[in-house]
């Protein structure tokens, strides 16, 4: 479940949205799991090809954020959090 969690500097953020990210070398990527903590590494390890680790991260997304991914329950997908939210 999505709920909002805490308002910040930067927006209200998201509690139950999972950031990962995926390495590979020097390569690196984020993802967002709408799963629970335990899962989330799994759910984006399926997803990338051979040769990438993903790792739990403390960051977190914006509500603002969120409703621009596509994100399903127990899904995962790639996030830029550099990308404006505006």
């Amino acid at each position: 479940m999505i709920e909002r969690e805490e308002i910040g500097m930067t927006g209200t953020f998201v509690r139950g949205l999972q950031v990962v990210v995926a390495t590979k070398g020097r390569e690196r990527q984020f993802w967002v799991a709408v799963t629970p903590r335990i899962k989330a590494v799994a759910v984006v390890q399926r997803r990338l090809e051979d040769g990438w680790k993903a790792s739990l991260t403390d960051q977190k997304i914006t509500l603002r954020q969120a409703h621009k991914l596509k994100l399903r329950l127990n899904g995962a997908c790639r996030w830029d959090p550099d990308q404006p939210s505006g």
